[in-house]
């Protein structure tokens, strides 16, 4: 009698959601703090303490009446274990990662239904798990909206398409709801969930019942996600939605873009995005269009997070390859599926180390310690109304975590932090942020005057943090007479105008 098939679909999804957390929670572990940015995201939790968990008309982040516009499920969320005695700081540390963390979950969901495959499915998890891609910007601080918002979209794909497969109401009441903390979680997720929705509407739905569910999860997601907008409106109108159109950073072509996105550069070899590259291959072989079309598609309708997105179908793509290689080896008799075995455990083996690497290397953009003693200091010793310009050699803002923490821990304004600006300055945003660029490759004391000058920049105090990119600036400011040194620690040095 021959013994039947072992079932590898639980031990490859055990492994992927064990591997993934490690590699997820691992920088915010070493780190001891949130990794890069979150500053805005404290004061906003804080805010929801303040309120009362009334949603606010502004958030006190940097004294700047920056309107409490942004999809707040995340904020809710940390506050609400806050208050059960998990402190932000850590909930800005975990909830992130634990939420990328669940998107592999999501993945092995979307992709088994997708596919009609669970193996498919737990190879898929697998490889999303151990994508550097795939949690990069969800584990950092700002990721308590960005994990949610991606994990999301996961679990909209799947609740949507079993709707146009079986049309039950339990599978619509289900994509309402996850289309609906989707939208309260993540202003680009959004975007995203409804492209995908669309194209799956072209390949799996195109039915009259089909077109007639889709209507009502958009129904319903506006109805569930009213208390939200309809306060946002109430308080601020459509100036902030307005201003965020404002800001998507789209520098490169779509081409570049994604190229990016199917070969990232983000391991010591690009083995992975070899693969990727041959899963687009065996995908064309296939004609797997609808997860084609899925990667290009984020690059079309959203590219500044593109690269974020393309790594789903990607990896169910690459699983696809896999299995098939598998099922050839496989034919090869004993010893080519002893061979397929072992080069899978090597291949997830390699794919870890390289993973577990990169999510050290995230380390380095968290604040340190010695940062943050810095604005303990500032917050204790300086006027409540002190406005401060913060110069850190850091050319892009949205890597800079100085910057968006100061407001937060030294809770004094600063002048040339950016983070918030999105929901304010309109066209201006873009304009500005070139601003900030320059003034960070700043090697003189005339040239931060002269910067100051022409943006009518007012200030109380210069910090200028140690590294090697500010050594020659900081050694003209201590040399010039116009400058009084306040304060010097380890991270930084404190000057006051004469």
């Amino acid at each position: 009698m021959k013994s039947p098939a072992f079932d590898v679909t639980k031990p490859i999804l055990g492994a992927a959601l064990i591997l993934g957390a490690i590699v997820r929670f691992a920088p915010t572990l070493m780190a001891g703090f949130p990794i890069n940015d979150g500053g805005m995201f404290l004061s906003m939790i804080r805010d929801l303490h303040t309120s009362g968990y009334v949603l606010p008309a502004t958030t006190s982040y940097n004294f700047s009446n920056i309107p409490f516009a942004y999809p707040p499920l995340g904020f809710y969320l940390a506050r609400l274990l806050a208050d059960l005695g998990l402190n932000e700081i850590l909930a800005l540390r975990f909830l992130p990662a634990l939420a990328a963390t669940c998107a592999i979950y999501g993945m092995y969901l979307l992709a088994s239904a997708i596919t009609r495959s669970p193996e498919t499915g737990a190879v898929s998890a697998l490889i999303h798990a151990l994508a550097p891609r795939s949690y990069t910007w969800l584990v950092m601080g700002g990721g308590l909206t960005r994990a949610l918002g991606f994990c999301l979209i996961l679990f909209v794909g799947w609740a949507v398409y079993q709707l146009f497969q079986t049309g039950s109401r339990k599978w619509l009441v289900t994509a309402i709801l996850c289309s609906a903390l989707t939208v309260l979680s993540h202003p680009e997720a959004t975007v995203y969930a409804v492209a995908l929705c669309a194209l799956m509407w072209l390949f799996y739905g195109r039915t009259r019942a089909s077109a007639i569910h889709a209507v009502l999860v958009a129904a319903g997601t506006v109805l569930l996600c009213a208390p939200w907008w309809g306060t946002v409106l109430a308080h601020a109108g459509l100036e902030p939605f307005r201003s965020v159109l404002n800001t998507g950073l789209q520098g490169a072509s779509p081409a570049a873009t994604y190229w990016r996105a199917i070969y990232p550069n983000d391991s010591i070899l690009p083995v992975l995005s070899i693969l990727f590259v041959a899963a687009l291959g065996w995908g064309l072989w296939k004609k797997q269009y609808f997860l084609l079309l899925w990667t290009v598609m984020p690059v079309i309708v959203e590219p500044r997070s593109a690269l974020n997105v393309v790594v789903f179908p990607l990896s169910i793509l690459l699983a696809g390859l896999l299995l098939d290689l598998k099922l050839y080896f496989q034919s090869e008799g004993v010893a080519g599926m002893r061979n397929s075995m072992l080069g899978f455990f090597v291949l997830s083996l390699y794919l870890f180390s390289e993973s577990y690497l990169f999510s050290r290397q995230l380390v380095n953009v968290s604040l340190t310690q010695a940062d943050r003693n810095t604005m303990m200091w500032i917050r204790g010793h300086t006027m409540v109304d002190s406005r401060f310009v913060l110069l850190t050699g850091v050319a892009g803002p949205e890597l800079d975590a100085f910057q968006e923490w100061f407001p937060a821990l030294a809770e004094r304004k600063s002048m040339t932090t950016f983070q918030g600006t999105e929901w304010t300055l309109g066209p201006q945003f873009l304009p500005w942020l070139r601003e900030l660029r320059s003034l960070q490759t700043c090697t003189t004391a005339v040239c931060v005057q002269t910067w100051v000058n022409k943006n009518q920049v007012r200030f109380d105090y210069i910090v200028v943090k140690k590294s090697d990119r500010t050594a020659e600036l900081m050694a003209a400011l201590k040399s010039d007479a116009r400058y009084e040194i306040i304060y010097e620690d380890e991270a930084a040095v404190t000057f006051a105008p004469q």
